[in-house]
Order: structure tokens, then sequence, then C-alpha cells
């Protein structure tokens, strides 16, 4: 028996006041991931501390090409899945998918689109 392997690839993120960031995931979910979190992290914190020291780094959120994760620069990056699970679930959102509607920020994603051959 093959078991597929779900990734929580991300649509848009926009970054909040207070090192919030809203995640719109590609499944419709709609999280707030809160990186002060990180700031404290055995391991991590001293890379993510930068997002509160650097003014203005923590709004310069983009998602990854693909939607994998998100990136701030060059160092600072978080992958989708942890993203996915260790956000806060926003309930009752609507976005502009299907059945739902919803008057978000602009997102700070910019998605490639495939050139015609």
């Amino acid at each position: 028996m093959t078991s597929k392997v779900i990734i929580h690839t991300i649509h848009m993120a926009i970054p909040l006041p207070n090192f919030l960031v809203y995640i719109a995931f590609d499944n419709g979910a709609c999280k707030i991931f809160d990186i002060k979190q990180l700031f404290s992290h055995k391991t991590l914190g001293i890379k993510f501390s930068r997002l509160k020291n650097r003014k203005g780094l923590a709004d310069k959120v983009k998602v990854d090409d693909g939607g994998y994760g998100l990136v701030w620069d060059d160092d600072i990056n978080l992958g989708c899945d942890d993203l996915y699970f260790s956000s806060r679930t926003i309930e009752n959102v609507k976005t502009n998918s299907g059945n739902r509607s919803t008057t978000t920020p602009k997102t700070t994603r910019t998605k490639k689109v495939p050139t015609p051959a």
C-alpha cells in the first residue's frame, strides 16, 4: 500500500504587527504564526532574533518559490509544514477561492507564471 504525502504549501503571507504573520495555505486553511516564539528558541533564537533587531526585516517576509516556506533573507526561513503545524488556525476566515470570499490585505507573494514555449 502506498501512502500519499501531503505538503501544506503556502498561497500567501502577510506580515502583521507585533511579529505575527498571516498565512493562507493552498488547502484553504488560514493561520497566524507568532515569530516571537522563536526569539528564545534554544537553537533558532539567535537567527530569528535578527527579525526584531533589524528594523523592518520582519515585514519583508515572502513566500518561497512553490509555496514551500517563508523567507525573510538568505539565512532566515521556515518550512511550510512547520508553519502549518505550529501556527494558530483562524476560524471562519474566507478566501478568494471557491465558495469563499474575503478582503485580506494584498499578498507579498509573487507567483511565477510559466512562460509559453
